[in-house]
């Protein structure tokens, strides 16, 4: 038996972390859904955040901001994955600058470097 951090999202999405001890990480995971929790993160040692830094938006930018978060708030709000629904912000999104931050986001979001 090894203990395991783990970070998950409750019914009411708040974020619970916490330890839990088991035999091996799908099992960590498989408790934390019995709980009804949906697990984020499972491992041995416990994961730090990851820092993304963004440029600062000056005056002009702000409309930016305010369409593509309003657009965003649409679509996950219509149910499309936020997968999905990033790329399709990113695709209505006029601002080149604005649009390479969000597809760095979306990259982040799938992992791949």
């Amino acid at each position: 038996m090894a203990s395991f951090h783990f970070k998950a999202v409750a019914s009411d999405g708040g974020v619970r972390t916490g330890v839990l001890t088991a035999e091996n990480e799908k099992l960590v995971a498989q408790e934390l859904r019995r709980q009804g929790l949906v697990p984020v993160y499972v491992g041995r040692e416990k994961k730090s955040g990851f820092a993304l830094k963004l440029p600062v938006i000056i005056r002009g930018k702000r409309r930016d901001v305010l369409f593509f978060t309003s657009e965003l708030s649409t679509l996950l709000n219509a149910g499309v994955p936020l997968d999905r629904a990033l790329t399709i912000a990113t695709e209505l999104t006029e601002n080149q600058q604005f649009r390479s931050i969000v597809m760095d986001v979306l990259r982040v979001l799938k992992g791949v470097k």
